[in-house]
């Protein structure tokens, strides 16, 4: 199909049959520079002359057709073996929430024993402040004693020579 401008001024249209050159319509741009006939709506864009010429055809190379829609309508009712668009989606969801329940419970075992390596690591590496204090007391308790006896035998050194 051919678009020819008549007049440009007054925005007159005429719409060709492009393989016999029939008239199929004629018409005039409204304010948009757009026009129906035919079952199609045009717009033209840009300065128009009159004699300008628009071929319109169709999409040969499938852009914009909406053949990926229909492709995928076409998988709900698939017969290939696979099953339906809806199997297909319910396996998949399936699936994934099997993953995701087997990731949760290594998840789980992961941080147990991330929690008992750090206890170990503690006992081996850490200082326990009971065991310390109970050693410092001890320590403490032994340093009187032997102040004591120091004490005393420094008494009884004294008191022998002063007998003497």
């Amino acid at each position: 199909m051919t678009v020819n401008v008549i007049d440009a001024s007054t925005g007159k249209v005429e719409f060709l049959d492009t393989a016999t050159g029939s008239s199929l319509a004629t018409r005039t741009l409204d304010s948009n520079q757009k026009v129906k006939a035919v079952g199609l709506e045009v717009e033209l864009k840009g300065v128009l002359q009159t004699d300008d010429k628009f071929h319109i055809t169709s999409n040969k190379n499938g852009s914009g057709d909406a053949r990926n829609l229909f492709e995928i309508v076409s998988l709900q009712n698939s017969t290939d073996g696979t099953g339906g668009f809806s199997d297909i989606f319910a396996s998949v969801v399936s699936g994934l929430g099997s993953t995701l329940q087997s990731t949760r419970v290594t998840n789980g075992s992961a941080e147990a024993l991330h929690s008992a390596s750090l206890e170990i690591e503690a006992g081996f590496s850490g200082v326990s402040l009971d065991e310390e204090a109970a050693n410092l007391l001890q320590q403490q308790q032994a340093y009187q004693a032997s102040a004591r006896i120091l004490s005393t035998a420094r008494e009884i050194f004294r008191t022998l020579i002063d007998s003497i």
